[in-house]
């Protein structure tokens, strides 16, 4: 199976702390990658990379074939980001803005739509896949915190990228709603073909839906393989991130 996004030796600090320090990483097209890791581990700072949001200091990231340190790709950086989708931590939702507005946002901002028509065609479609119709008119503090969570999905897949970046997506959730938003990504990652790097500290929600699971401690990868390896890994990181349980196999991927 073809890579779409591979990281080798990168490596990034800020002022005389070192947070990435050689990190080699893989995700292969079509798969979840659940990212997990300790608070401060340096997980968000790798997908920000990806998403060209932060500047590494060394090492090579490849997405879609194409080095994103690479002069030439640095001039593409528009065309790359059009077929990436990033949910940030919180949603990050324009509060002015409604819902429908918000969807909107990529597809005139990032693809240059201007036909309201086709916007509002899309917008619909969007919030539809994520069970959110009719709310097109609310703002981000009438719904919520599920509700926002599914309306920054749907505008980080209404203009159809390739590679979906989720940091925390169920982060201060009950569980019930968590196990929801577990359950849309995995459906519409599939329904879609999508590649997706799900950063998280859930452990039910990486070993729910993901395909491999990656944990980063200490600036690097300290352990990668399959959620069904997870439990016989012999190796300290694994047992001091999960000491006193082992993953909660349910949800997605692993009903009861």
């Amino acid at each position: 199976m073809a890579q779409l996004v591979e990281i080798r030796g990168l490596r990034k600090a800020f002022g005389s702390q070192t947070v990435l320090d050689g990190v080699d990483l893989a995700l292969e097209e079509g798969t979840i990658l659940g990212l997990m890791g300790p608070s401060g581990c340096g997980k968000t700072t790798v997908l920000r990379i990806i998403a060209g949001l932060t500047v590494p200091d060394g090492g090579s990231v490849s997405v879609f074939g194409q080095n994103l340190l690479d002069e030439e790709a640095s001039r593409s950086q528009g065309a790359l980001r059009r077929q990436m989708g990033v949910v940030f931590q919180g949603g990050a939702l324009f509060d002015s803005l409604t819902v429908a507005e918000n969807i909107a946002f990529p597809l005139r901002y990032c693809l240059g739509m201007t036909e309201a028509g086709a916007i509002a065609a899309q917008v619909r479609l969007a919030l539809e896949e994520v069970d959110l119709a009719g709310v097109e008119d609310r703002y981000p503090s009438e719904l919520s915190g599920g509700m926002r969570k599914r309306a920054a999905i749907a505008r980080a897949l209404v203009y159809r990228p390739r590679l979906v970046l989720l940091d925390e997506p169920t982060t201060g959730l009950d569980p019930e709603t968590a196990r929801h938003i577990d359950r849309l990504i995995f459906s519409l990652a599939r329904q879609m073909g999508l590649s997706v790097l799900l950063v998280t500290h859930d452990l039910t929600s990486a070993f729910g839906i993901s395909d491999r699971i990656a944990l980063l401690d200490e600036g690097r990868v300290a352990w990668c393989g399959l959620p069904s390896q997870w439990e016989r890994a012999d190796h300290p990181t694994v047992r001091r991130f999960a000491r006193g349980q082992l993953p909660i196999r349910e949800g997605v991927r692993h009903p009861e």
